[in-house]
């Protein structure tokens, strides 16, 4: 009788493009009249991931106007406080507003990670 040894080919896969958090690639907007009782709306901005993220929003009220966006939550320096409560793409400004800037921070999840895109602060809003 004869013996086989066989012991096959060991394969190793490497899985350069395995899925990740989201990528962003241009910053979150608000759009709208910075005026009491208008509407702001948020824009995800675009992001690449292989797995879809979902969107969650978080808006702010500033004393200091800002034309930078950034890639995480404000920071005391950004003199931002969060508007409690206010979590949809849509924010309709109140006399709470005046005199503030307003800006809004988009949050991208998936099961690989959570990244972020906080917008430009609007114009200062008015009554």
């Amino acid at each position: 009788m004869e013996q086989v040894n066989d012991k096959g080919d060991l394969v190793e896969f490497h899985f350069n493009n395995a899925p990740k958090a989201a990528v962003i690639k241009t910053a979150a907007t608000v759009t709208g009249i910075a005026k009491v009782g208008k509407v702001l709306r948020a824009s995800n901005g675009t992001w690449t991931a292989l797995l879809a993220p979902t969107f969650s929003y978080k808006w702010y009220r500033c004393t200091v106007s800002s034309t930078r966006t950034a890639i995480t939550v404000p920071t005391s320096a950004m003199k931002c406080s969060v508007i409690v409560g206010k979590t949809l793409s849509a924010y309709k400004l109140t006399t709470t507003d005046v005199g503030k800037y307003i800006r809004v921070l988009v949050t991208a999840k998936n099961s690989k990670g959570t990244k972020y895109s906080l917008s430009k602060t609007t114009a200062k809003v008015v009554k």
